[in-house]
């Protein structure tokens, strides 16, 4: 009751000053529709409660791991060349040559891989782009680089790209239009 009564005194002129809306809160009305019906209330702020609990450990979670990577990632590279120093020592003498010929073919191959995905993903991105913004999409971007890079994902970067393209142009257009133009396009 403090707070509607805070809320009547404080917010309520400030919303009709700067928005043009009247608002007013009838406490004693409120006190008497939540005494009515204080299970069903208390069964939602239980399941806000629930919810947001849920939601606070994953945002921490997330913080934490935002915090730690960095931190993990300077010591790693900090310490690599002592630690491949040690893994190194491990390889038996005599397989030592096998092992580093091994070794550099599969870092080369994978340098190759990488560097071949990151052209096609940039390829792709750019004809995206270049094509949903001739069809007049608004948002042929944001779009484009979206689906050029989740391409690396195959078939489910495609597929989302294909259903945001869509979802979006019959947003925007409202008409037929966006289908032909979208299949057109991908």
């Amino acid at each position: 009751p403090e707070a509607l009564a805070l809320a009547n005194e404080k917010l309520a002129p400030w919303l009709r000053q700067n928005f043009g809306l009247r608002l007013k809160f009838d406490v004693a009305s409120l006190q008497k529709l939540a005494a009515g019906n204080w299970d069903t209330v208390q069964v939602i702020l239980e399941r806000i409660y629930s919810s947001l609990k849920i939601g606070g450990v994953a945002l921490v979670g997330l913080v934490v791991n935002l915090l730690l990577a960095p931190v993990v990632l300077f010591y790693l590279l900090l310490d690599w060349p002592q630690m491949m120093q040690r893994l190194w020592s491990l390889v038996p003498p005599s397989a030592r040559a096998r092992v580093g010929e091994f070794l550099g073919e599969c870092d080369q191959l994978l340098g190759h891989y990488l560097r071949g995905q990151l052209l096609v993903m940039a390829a792709l991105a750019l004809f995206y782009t270049v094509a949903l913004a001739l069809a007049g999409f608004d948002l042929a971007l944001p779009l484009g680089v979206f689906t050029g890079v989740a391409v690396f994902v195959p078939y489910v970067g495609f597929g989302l790209g294909l259903v945001l393209t869509l979802l979006a142009g019959v947003l925007q257009f409202g008409t037929l239009y966006p289908l032909l133009a979208v299949a057109l396009v991908f």
